[in-house]
């Protein structure tokens, strides 16, 4: 999901102002605080297919990965949805049904 902004651009300065629509602001999980939502340890992460992030700050390459800085983040229902649809389970084991 992105954010949609609006923008102006002041003719005599030049300067640039960029600005949300959005009027709230939103509380994202970084990947730290996902694994300590799920109770993992956050280097276990890279073994999960983690969802989706709701949020993307920084660049991303023309081929679509992410540069070094660039950070994801996730709403808490996100990761709390996408956590209960694989059953809570540890990494590399199989859903039983």
């Amino acid at each position: 999901m992105f954010v949609p902004v609006s923008f102006s651009i002041d003719r005599i300065s030049g300067t640039w102002t960029i600005q949300s629509i959005r009027t709230t602001s939103c509380r994202y999980l970084n990947r730290a605080q996902v694994a300590e939502r799920i109770g993992v340890a956050a280097s276990a992460l890279s073994r999960y297919n983690l969802p989706d992030p709701d949020a993307i700050i920084g660049p991303i390459n023309p081929d679509g990965t992410l540069p070094k800085g660039t950070v994801r983040g996730w709403y808490e229902s996100t990761i709390d949805e996408w956590h209960a649809w694989r059953g809570g389970r540890p990494a590399g084991t199989a859903a039983h049904g």
